[in-house]
């Protein structure tokens, strides 16, 4: 994910993951993969719960959950590899029509001053 992190961040989609590690935990790990999005803590499992997610002995499975902006769940990969998810995850966004960014007109673009 972390070296997709430019293709999917052409689309107008917030991207973060989640586990159920402490937030120190979390902290670290994030940092030493140099993740460039957000990785938030489930520590009490209340959202792998909800979505579904809870594993054996606590743990959750590796999923991604594609919401809409109105809230409505999209799609579901539950087979993630780790190594290849980020491009997986860019073509599904493609797939379900997610919005790409807006970029601004070349005459419009800030400058770099």
């Amino acid at each position: 994910m972390r070296d997709s992190a430019s293709g999917i961040g052409a689309y107008n989609v917030a991207l973060f993951g989640a586990n159920n590690d402490s937030e120190e935990t979390n902290k670290k790990f994030a940092e030493s993969l140099e993740l460039k999005f957000p990785l938030l803590c489930d520590s009490d499992g209340k959202a792998a719960r909800a979505f579904g997610v809870r594993g054996l002995l606590g743990f959750s499975k590796r999923w991604t959950v594609y919401i809409g902006i109105d809230g409505k769940v999209k799609a579901i990969d539950k087979k993630v590899s780790a190594r290849k998810h980020g491009k997986e995850v860019e073509a599904r966004l493609a797939e379900l029509d997610f919005p790409k960014k807006k970029t601004p007109p070349a005459d419009k673009k800030p400058s770099s001053n």
